[in-house]
């Protein structure tokens, strides 16, 4: 995962702790890129060493996390998500 990736990633998990309708939203633009970076960061979880340079961060990005699987989000397909992130790219 690239650091551009992973920017992407947690600004869409963090848009997700604070309002629900991020992700529906994001599925709904077709923010094919952002949507599998945060489910490449679910897959993978926060690093821990994250809690010791940044706590608020890595409580957030949990929490993010753990909404993302009680909600159901991780039903996403990230390999489908990662193509069509892709094939965005190559149109762009």
């Amino acid at each position: 995962m690239t650091r551009d990736d992973w920017v992407r990633g947690q600004a869409l998990l963090l848009a997700f702790r604070q309002d629900r309708l991020a992700i529906p939203r994001a599925l709904r633009a077709r923010q094919w890129a952002d949507l599998a970076a945060a489910r490449e960061i679910v897959e993978r979880d926060v690093d821990p060493r994250l809690a010791l340079t940044d706590p608020a961060l890595y409580r957030s990005l949990r929490e993010a996390i753990t909404e993302f699987h009680l909600i159901g989000w991780t039903a996403l397909d990230a390999d489908a998500l990662r193509a069509h992130a892709t094939i965005h790219q190559a149109a762009s």
